[in-house]
């Protein structure tokens, strides 16, 4: 897995629907960014509706996950001459820029795989987050930290008892984000993988207390669920 994660906060401009956003995203948007050659790893977060979360769900209409080598690889990503010729030209069609928030990471995976007790030779002992090419992810964004810190040491557990097949946590990449710049738009991300939607809904109803105390536990956080598919 490569260093540096970048996540990009995607707002939804107005004027177009939800369907012309997302295929948009997929295509061109996404077919151009596959270009851009210190990209490792691409994937986008589509967002779900569910009733599961509330309104704060929707401030977002999805989250574009970069990964890359270097330090130097993510300060050069944006005058990289393909993302100046095709992707910045691009994002007034689908997104509004004035609302458009990116946060630099190092990457903290905390479970890869499925939960202990996982027979060894079913779906879920064989699924990997790499390989798959959709899969379903609660992205949870903490803006400010709670009287428990947001990333304890139960979080390993809780993911178990949701059954997520990968959970991973990250934080602003220090030097990307040093001090005296505007403060990033988030302390930290979690994120929760399973591989479909039915798979969640049931892990969901399953441990529902797991789901509060995750959830609950920032002072000030929003959380989406969405459907992760991979570009690159």
């Amino acid at each position: 897995m490569s260093q540096i994660k970048v996540f990009a906060l995607i707002p939804m401009r107005e004027g177009i629907s939800r369907q012309t956003f997302h295929d948009h995203w997929r295509h061109p948007h996404g077919t151009w960014a596959r270009g851009i050659s210190t990209s490792t790893r691409y994937v986008q977060s589509h967002r779900i509706e569910t009733a599961l979360l509330g309104p704060e769900q929707a401030r977002f209409e999805g989250i574009a996950e970069v990964w890359m080598e270097t330090i130097e690889d993510a300060r050069a990503r944006r005058q990289d001459p393909y993302y100046e010729k095709y992707i910045l030209p691009d994002e007034p069609n689908f997104v509004d820029r004035s609302a458009l928030r990116f946060v630099l990471t190092e990457e903290e995976v905390i479970q890869s795989g499925a939960p202990p007790g996982t027979h060894a030779d079913s779906a879920d002992a064989r699924w990997k987050a790499r390989d798959a090419a959709l899969a379903v992810k609660l992205i949870q964004v903490i803006e400010q930290d709670g009287a428990t810190p947001w990333a304890a040491a139960d979080d390993k557990e809780l993911g178990y008892q949701l059954r997520a097949l990968r959970h991973v946590r990250s934080r602003p990449y220090r030097e990307l984000h040093p001090g005296g710049e505007p403060p990033p738009a988030a302390i930290g991300f979690r994120e929760l993988w399973w591989p479909t939607l039915s798979a969640f809904e049931a892990a969901a109803a399953r441990a529902p207390d797991a789901l509060r105390t995750l959830l609950k536990r920032p002072a000030k956080a929003f959380a989406m669920l969405a459907q992760a598919e991979r570009v690159i």
